[in-house]
């Protein structure tokens, strides 16, 4: 079997001194490994900044009967630029249960991941807003893929930057292909957060008693 999917998203980028949203939209193909011995669980290809990448992902652990839904997958890809690899956890909420953070992290040092280098997803942006008096909580806005049972998407593409003239485009083209990109880049890599870095946690994952991160919102 396989899955058609789509995501957008965005990225902050330098644009000539000029802070400005990179939005993009990925497409990929998962297909899911059924021949029988076989321990890739799912194979992947897709285009990515102009690259095609080509990945294969294996499910190393799931939740237990009791626990909130979750998965860890491994992967491995490659482009024609280099080799990668990674693993994250995929949930059925925003915030992963802190219930269940110990045995994620011994399913990934079992499988010899040390998890408090993995970074922490702030996906506060799709925590569903307080509801006022009177109003019916509401879902948070995922994805189609990500909860295509929860909620029905308005399917409008997101709004593309404005174009500058093409003179200015030619000159703001110029500016970047001779600005160095090491600093932009270490800009977004500084916005990182292990999980080490997070005081919720101990580092096998047992919650810590203080409520100081509560009110930090590293989350």
């Amino acid at each position: 079997s396989a899955v058609d999917v789509d995501v957008e998203y965005s990225l902050p980028r330098q644009r000539a001194g000029m802070p400005q949203d990179f939005h993009a939209q990925l497409h990929e193909k998962l297909v899911f490994d059924t021949t029988p011995g076989s321990h890739r669980t799912a194979h992947t290809e897709g285009k990515m900044f102009g690259l095609t990448f080509w990945e294969n992902w294996y499910v190393i652990g799931a939740n237990d009967r009791g626990e909130d839904a979750f998965r860890i997958v491994y992967y491995t890809g490659k482009t024609l630029q280099n080799k990668y690899e990674g693993a994250f956890v995929y949930a059925r909420k925003p915030d992963l249960p802190a219930s269940a953070m110990p045995h994620i992290y011994s399913i990934a040092r079992q499988a010899g991941l040390e998890p408090t280098s993995f970074c922490a997803i702030d996906n506060r942006c799709y925590a569903a807003p307080a509801a006022t008096a009177g109003e019916t909580p509401q879902p948070p806005p995922f994805t189609n893929v990500a909860a295509a049972d929860t909620i029905e998407l308005d399917e409008a593409p997101l709004s593309a930057p404005a174009t500058p003239p093409p003179r200015m485009g030619v000159l703001r083209d110029a500016q970047e292909f001779l600005e160095d990109p090491r600093p932009f880049g270490r800009a977004i890599f500084e916005k990182q957060k292990k999980m080490s870095e997070i005081r919720e946690f101990d580092a096998d994952g047992r919650s810590l008693p203080s409520e100081n991160f509560r009110s930090s919102g590293s989350r």
